[in-house]
């Protein structure tokens, strides 16, 4: 992955833009990595740290694979800014997008076979439209290239996919029952176990936390939404993309978010499996590592 140890990564605890300083302590790093990876660390990658002074491919040593931006950075609308103790991209909607390599870690597919993986970020969208916004994606339809993409529908539905490049329009994924509110801080994390098959969807769910109604929990199960005849992913060399998709044509209009994204990440591994801990009092509880990677996402941002 990198000549660079995940356990050095935690010796830089502060993230530094033109001068602006914000620190991140030690153990919310080493807890984050240790409840994405579930104790294997070389299973995560954050895909966008945005830094003037790397180039794509770079591990930078304030937590992340480096993006490829669709601009320099500081010719975006509105330049990165701390948001909590992390660097925010603010992306407009319209044409402005990072994306990252395409890198062999970054497909959930081994010798032909799903193989399970998560995906998430903090994001606040700043508005509506009327098609699809991409939020992360390894998908191209103009291609095509497509594996895998968390979005929001047109009515702001979070919705995750799969698409099995080898079968036309053979794709399988849940989406949201609940519309995300505008202008408000959301943590999602969209995980699947690898189950692969017509029935792929039923391994899928999406778990949203916003900072009024706080953890929402999975995806009801009936909500799955899937065509053709799925069977796997495929390996296919398409980079994975923040804040848009179909980057071939344009990419479309419709496929931009109008956002604000903090700390993407894709992980090898199911984050609705269940940990335990001993909580106040002795008792034992038991969380989804999902649940815990948010609440500890929400102290780095400092949301309620």
């Amino acid at each position: 992955m990198s000549s660079v140890g995940w356990r050095d990564l935690l010796k830089y605890r502060s993230v530094t833009m033109e001068g602006a300083e914000g620190e991140i302590p030690r153990y919310l790093i080493d807890n984050l990595i240790e409840t994405l990876s579930q104790g294997t660390p070389a299973n995560l990658r954050f895909l966008l740290v945005p830094t003037n002074s790397l180039t794509a491919n770079e591990w930078c040593p304030d937590l992340g694979f480096h993006g490829l931006p669709s601009q320099v950075q500081v010719t975006h609308d509105v330049d990165p800014a701390l948001r909590g103790s992390l660097l925010s991209s603010l992306f407009n909607g319209t044409d402005e997008w990072w994306e990252t390599p395409d890198n062999a870690l970054l497909s959930a597919v081994s010798a032909g076979v799903d193989v399970a993986f998560s995906v998430g970020c903090a994001f606040k969208i700043s508005a509506g439209a009327a098609t699809n916004q991409h939020l992360i994606s390894k998908w191209d339809d103009q291609t095509p290239n497509v594996e895998w993409r968390l979005m929001l529908s047109d009515a702001e539905f979070p919705v995750f996919m799969l698409m099995d490049d080898n079968v036309a329009l053979s794709q399988r994924g849940r989406n949201y029952t609940t519309a995300i509110t505008i202008n408000r801080w959301n943590i999602i994390i969209a995980t699947y176990d690898g189950r692969a098959g017509l029935t792929a969807e039923e391994g899928i769910n999406i778990y949203l936390y916003d900072a009024v109604n706080l953890w929402q929990g999975a995806v009801d199960d009936a909500n799955s939404n899937g065509a053709g005849d799925y069977v796997n992913m495929e390996d296919t060399a398409q980079p994975v993309m923040i804040g848009a998709a179909d980057i071939v044509a344009g990419p479309n209009p419709g496929e931009w978010i109008n956002a604000e994204i903090v700390l993407p990440f894709m992980t090898l591994g199911d984050l609705s499996n269940t940990r335990s801990y001993s909580a106040s009092g002795g008792v034992i509880t038991e969380i989804t590592y999902a649940e815990h990677a948010a609440a500890i996402m929400r102290r780095m941002l400092a949301l309620p």
